[in-house]
C-alpha cells in the first residue's frame, strides 16, 4: 500500500452477517442463494437511501460506510424491520435473519477500499448480536441515543477478539418498543449479581446453592451416626412405627426424616430402578451437547443450530434435569428434592441469557 495515496477518515462501519446460512445452504442451495441474493439486494438500496455505500459483500457478508452514525444506526433499523416483514410468510426454519454491528471510527481510504481497526470492531460487534438485532458501540449510541426511540440493552463493556481494548456495546432491537430512561445505561457493577459480558455470572448463583445443599446433606448423615440419634428415634420411634403400618406412607421415613427404609410396595420400590437409565441418558445429553457447543468455539463456527439443538433449545439443560431427577428417584430424600427444584427455577431464570449465540 502506497502510503502517499492512503486518505485517512472518520467514517461510521455497518456489518451484516446471515445467521445460518451454512445451514441453510446445506438444506437448499438453490433457494438460500436466491434468498441471500433478495435480501442483499434489498440491503443495498436501503444502504443507498441513507446516504452509504456498500464497500465489499463477500459470501453473506456486508460490509458498508455512511456519513454519520445516525445514518448508519437507521440503515441498519430499516434492514432489520424490512427482512423482518420478508420472512413473515417464510417457514420458521428457512428464515434468513440478520445480525448487524455499527461503529464508528478511523479508516484508512485507498480507492474504494477501506481498512482499519473500525472494520474489525463493526464485524466483532455483529457477532454479539442476536438475530434480528443491533450491536453498536458507545460512540454511535452516544450519538443517537437521543435521536432514536428503540429498545436497547446494555451488554457492557466486551473484550473482542484482536482488540486490545474493551468495548462498551449496546444491542438494540428494532421490533421491540422504546426502552425507558433507567434502563438505557446500566453499570455491570451495580447489579445484585456480578455478570459476564452483561449477563448473569451463573457461578454466582448456582455454586452457593450446591455447597448449601452439600453442607445439609452431610449434616444429615452425620446426625445419623452420631448418638444424638439415638434420642431422635427414641422420642420419634412410635410415629415411625404408625406410618411403617401401611406400604403406601412408610416411604414418608424416606423422604421426610433421616431413616433409611424401604418401602413393601413394589411400584414405589421400582422407581428406585428407574433412576438410574435417567441419570444415564442425562448424562449422554449433556455431554453430546457439551462436545457441540465447545467444538463449535473451538472451530470459530458461532452458532450451535444442528443435532441437539435443531430439537431442544437447551439439550444440556434438559440432560441435567433427567440427571436430577434420576438422582430423586434413587435417593429420594427432602433435600435431594429441595436441590432438583432449586436446579429448575434457576436453569428458568437462566435461559434466557441463554438463548443468545455464543460468541466466539
Amino acid at each position: 500500500m502506497n502510503s502517499d495515496a492512503v486518505v485517512h477518515k472518520l467514517t461510521a462501519i455497518l456489518s451484516s452477517d446471515a445467521v445460518g446460512y451454512s445451514r441453510l445452504l446445506a438444506e437448499d442451495e438453490v433457494v438460500t442463494v436466491r434468498a441471500l441474493q433478495t435480501h442483499r439486494e434489498h440491503i443495498a438500496g436501503l444502504v443507498r437511501q441513507h446516504r452509504g455505500r456498500v464497500v465489499d459483500s463477500p459470501g453473506d457478508n456486508l460490509l458498508a460506510e455512511f456519513p454519520s452514525a445516525l445514518d448508519a444506526a437507521r440503515c441498519a433499523v430499516e434492514i432489520q424491520r424490512a427482512v423482518g416483514a420478508q420472512n413473515a410468510d417464510v417457514l420458521p426454519h428457512r428464515r434468513m435473519e440478520f445480525r448487524i454491528g455499527v461503529h464508528l471510527g478511523d479508516v484508512m481510504v485507498e480507492g474504494d477500499r477501506i481498512y482499519g481497526e473500525g472494520i474489525n470492531i463493526a464485524a466483532r460487534l455483529e457477532r454479539l448480536a442476536d438475530p434480528g438485532a443491533i450491536c453498536v458501540s458507545a460512540p454511535v449510541w452516544d450519538q443517537v441515543r437521543h435521536k432514536l426511540e428503540l429498545s436497547v440493552e446494555d451488554l457492557g463493556d466486551q473484550a473482542l477478539k484482536n482488540i486490545p481494548e474493551p468495548v462498551r456495546v449496546y444491542q438494540i432491537r428494532p421490533t421491540e418498543g422504546a426502552a425507558r430512561p433507567s434502563a438505557i445505561r446500566r453499570d455491570p457493577e451495580a447489579l445484585p449479581w456480578r455478570t459476564v459480558g452483561g449477563r448473569p455470572d451463573v457461578s454466582v448463583i448456582v455454586v452457593p446453592t450446591v455447597w448449601i445443599v452439600y453442607v445439609a446433606t452431610v449434616f444429615e448423615i452425620l446426625f445419623m451416626i452420631s448418638p444424638f440419634a439415638l434420642y431422635y428415634y427414641a422420642a420419634y420411634g412410635p410415629s415411625l412405627n404408625v406410618l411403617h403400618r401401611s406400604p403406601w406412607t412408610s416411604w414418608l421415613t424416606d423422604f421426610l426424616l433421616p431413616h433409611f427404609s424401604y418401602t413393601s410396595s413394589p411400584l414405589l420400590n421400582g422407581l428406585v430402578e428407574l433412576g438410574g437409565p435417567l441419570i444415564a441418558v442425562g448424562v449422554v445429553l449433556f455431554a453430546v451437547g457439551f462436545v457441540q457447543v465447545y467444538g463449535a468455539k473451538v472451530r470459530e463456527r458461532g452458532l450451535v443450530t444442528g443435532g441437539l439443538y435443531r430439537v431442544a433449545r437447551h439439550p444440556q439443560y434438559l440432560g441435567l434435569a433427567l440427571v436430577g431427577l434420576g438422582a430423586f428417584l434413587v435417593w429420594p430424600r427432602v433435600l435431594v428434592l429441595v436441590a432438583y427444584v432449586t436446579m429448575l427455577f434457576l436453569y428458568e431464570r437462566l435461559s434466557p441469557a441463554g438463548r443468545r449465540p455464543a460468541v466466539f
